[in-house]
């Protein structure tokens, strides 16, 4: 019977054995399948942007293409310790941000089951210019957590601004050491996505009624399919959506969330009837409006969460309400009336991304001849608007425009101009920086995770504008994500002329 029972526990310590020894190879074999992955995405990004980028202007004027390659080795150095998703997401963010250009940009998609993120129970955003707690989870797994409202002072002894150089400003395209970008980025200070080469936070001091406090960051699985959503919207609010509301006394409120086509949108205009247009659609329809809104006191557009999108919508939208004549009779003063140049790289596949947009068709065309040319580069210059005689501003009212550090690209372009524009007011927080590329072309990447979004363009001039964002000329110190207290302060001060 022992002698059973002696064999029986041999057996079972074998299958432990076993088992321990499948679930390390196992493990082994995926760590070496992460690192794979993150290298083959890494070596195509490098290529498909040094074969395809308008890398000749970009050297001119940026650091493009000293990161071109100085990253590409610093990131492949990372690639050989990524052993997770974790170190796959942080070493291509690593490198794509280190670009510093807004249209070179990464997407991750089709997460796999393995990736998972932390966060210590509460979100902190930019307020006020202090960085305070905006919310916090009521679940009772967190037994103490900050105040609503308490300011953060420091992590681990660091100040805010030492975390976002340490822990934000490498990782994230688009994020600058000026205060505007801020906003968009404090909030993921307490969102671990288990980026290996981050400051790990333990401790963390606010106050609160004027008194101090350490607490000791527990940091738990989120379970929470919102969490991302409440992150975004902690700088700004939420992404509003296409919509023509009148307000106040015969004024209107336009809301533009995007210059792109392609965005499936609700129908929140009237003008249209059917439900499931594209973005694209509702541009062309408020672009049709806004002949009528010419008399209105107040014209506000709203840009929120404005990421650009394509020239011809954003342009057809001022046309319909300035009318060209009139722009046209600003001169030289006003953006569109001066010569746009822009270097576009020659490549069969940016010929290809060309042509699949009908209104890039003259461009598409230049870029065939060039390439029948064999020229590597082609200089593409365009005039939007001829110059006329002086006329009258056809637009009696204020225009009021909204913007916030989500906008860029086309939305910065659209604000430049309404900028330059007499009678016009810019309202909120400073945007994204104005940089000279453009024209993205979305790759999929080899490992699927991800899309590389890479620029075919850079301007060459006019450039007095570049590289900067655009400053508000009316400082709003309140929550953009409130649109109701937006609209009583614009009330309040134009309308009713209100200090």
């Amino acid at each position: 019977m022992h002698f059973f029972k002696f064999f029986r526990l041999i057996y079972i310590i074998i299958i432990f054995l076993f088992c321990q020894n499948t679930v390390y190879a196992y493990s082994q074999s995926e760590q070496v399948e992460w690192a794979n992955k993150t290298k083959k995405d890494l070596s195509t990004i490098h290529n498909l942007i040094k074969d395809n980028g308008p890398l000749l202007e970009l050297s001119r004027t940026t650091n493009y293409v000293m990161w071109l390659n100085e990253g590409y080795k610093q990131a492949l150095e990372k690639s050989k310790h990524v052993s997770t998703y974790g170190g796959y997401l942080f070493t291509l963010k690593y490198y794509i941000a280190g670009f510093r250009d807004y249209h070179t940009n990464i997407m991750f998609k089709n997460l796999p089951s393995s990736s998972t993120s932390k966060w210590p129970g509460f979100i902190v955003a930019m307020r006020d210019g202090s960085v305070v707690v905006v919310y916090k989870s009521s679940k009772k797994q967190w037994k103490v957590l900050p105040p609503i409202g308490a300011k953060l002072v420091s992590c681990n002894g660091k100040k805010v601004a030492d975390l976002l150089e340490k822990n934000i400003y490498p990782y994230w395209p688009g994020a600058e050491k000026y205060p505007s970008t801020w906003d968009i980025y404090v909030p993921y200070l307490f969102f671990d996505q288990g980026n290996p080469w981050a400051l790990k936070l333990n401790q963390c001091k606010f106050i609160f009624n004027n008194q101090s406090k350490v607490y000791k960051l527990n940091w738990l699985k989120n379970n929470s399919k919102n969490l991302k959503t409440k992150l975004r919207n902690a700088s700004f609010g939420a992404r509003v959506h296409f919509a023509i509301k009148e307000f106040g006394k015969n004024s209107v409120w336009i809301s533009i969330p995007t210059f792109s086509w392609a965005v499936q949108e609700n129908n929140q205009i009237k003008i249209l009837k059917k439900q499931g247009e594209t973005s694209g659609d509702f541009l062309t329809a408020i672009a049709k409006a806004m002949p009528k809104f010419r008399n209105k006191n107040i014209i506000v557009f709203d840009l929120r969460g404005n990421p650009g999108g394509a020239p011809i919508y954003a342009r057809n939208i001022l046309f319909g309400l300035y009318t060209k004549e009139y722009l046209s009779s600003l001169g030289t003063k006003f953006v569109w009336n001066r010569v746009l140049k822009m270097q576009f790289r020659v490549t069969k596949r940016n010929l290809d991304y060309l042509k699949a947009f009908p209104y890039l068709n003259n461009i598409a065309e230049a870029m065939e001849k060039a390439m029948d040319s064999r020229q590597s580069y082609m200089t593409y210059s365009d005039v939007i608007l001829n110059s006329h005689k002086k006329i009258n501003n056809p637009v009696k009212g204020k225009v009021i425009y909204i913007t916030d550090g989500h906008c860029g690209s086309m939305c910065t372009m659209f604000s430049q101009a309404l900028k330059e524009i007499p009678g016009t007011i810019q309202l909120g927080a400073p945007t994204a920086k104005f940089d000279a590329s453009g024209y993205n072309n979305d790759i999929v990447l080899p490992s699927k995770l991800a899309t590389l979004e890479m620029p075919i363009e850079a301007v060459v001039s006019p450039k007095d504008y570049m590289y900067k964002p655009i400053i508000p000329d009316v400082n709003y110190s309140g929550y953009l994500g409130n649109t109701k207290n937006l609209k009583d302060f614009i009330l309040k001060k134009y309308e009713r002329g209100e200090q």
